[in-house]
C-alpha cells in the first residue's frame, strides 16, 4: 500500500512522457510502440480528455528496474472514459507485471467480462483513482487484480451476478475504495491481502 501514495506523484516521475490523443485505438498503438525493453524510470501515457472506444492490453514488457512502471493515466485535469468495443475482454487486459492505470472512467456500452483484468501472469498492478461503472454491460468483476496489486481510491458498480473488486492472488490490497455489486462487493480468493 505504501506505493500507492507513489500514484499521486506519477506524472512528476515519468522519466518518458507520451501524449495520447482522442482517438479509436489511440492507447493501444501507444502501448505497442513502447520498447519491450525499457531503460531506467517510468514510461508514461498522458491521455487526453474524451472518450476512447477501445480494449487495451499490455503485455511483454520488461524492465531495467523492479522500481520502474508503466504508467496509464488522464492528463491532469482531463476526464477520460474507456469505452470497450463488444467481444473485448476488459477496457484494460494487463499481462504485464508494474502497470499502473489512474485517473480513468470506464463504461462499457456493450457486453464485457471485466472492466479491468490483471490476469495471474501480472503483478504489482496499480489501480488508483478509477471509476468503473458497468452500465449493466460487466458480467463477471469490475476489476479483477493479482499478485501484489492494489486498488485505491476507486470506485466500482456493476449489476447482475457481476463482483466488484476481486483480489486473486497473494499480497493484493484494496484502499479507500467502494463497490457496489450484485455478485459481491469484494471477493477475496484465499490469499494473504488486505482491505481498508
Amino acid at each position: 500500500a505504501l506505493w500507492l501514495a507513489a500514484a499521486a506523484a506519477a506524472h512528476a516521475a515519468c522519466t518518458t512522457t507520451v501524449p495520447v490523443a482522442n482517438g479509436p485505438g489511440n492507447i493501444q498503438t501507444a502501448v505497442n510502440a513502447i520498447p519491450a525493453s525499457l531503460g531506467a524510470g517510468d514510461y508514461c501515457l498522458q491521455l487526453a480528455a474524451g472518450t476512447y472506444s477501445e480494449q487495451v492490453t499490455i503485455q511483454g514488457k520488461t524492465f531495467a528496474s523492479t522500481a520502474d512502471r508503466i504508467i496509464i493515466s488522464s492528463d491532469v485535469g482531463a476526464p477520460v472514459t474507456i469505452n470497450p468495443p463488444a467481444a473485448s475482454m476488459a477496457a484494460f487486459h494487463v499481462l504485464n507485471d508494474s502497470v499502473t492505470i489512474m485517473g480513468i472512467t470506464i463504461r462499457p456500452y456493450a457486453s464485457i467480462p471485466y472492466g479491468i483484468l490483471a490476469s495471474s501472469s501480472s503483478s504489482n498492478v496499480l489501480i488508483s483513482s478509477v471509476s468503473v461503472d458497468g452500465n449493466n454491460f460487466i458480467t463477471t468483476a469490475g476489476i479483477l487484480i493479482s499478485t501484489q496489486g492494489a486498488v485505491g481510491y476507486s470506485s466500482v458498480t456493476v449489476q447482475g451476478a457481476a463482483k466488484g473488486i476481486v483480489l486473486a492472488g497473494p499480497f493484493a490490497s484494496v484502499v479507500q475504495s467502494s463497490a457496489v455489486a450484485g455478485g459481491g462487493a469484494l471477493t477475496i480468493n484465499a490469499w494473504v491481502t488486505s482491505a481498508t
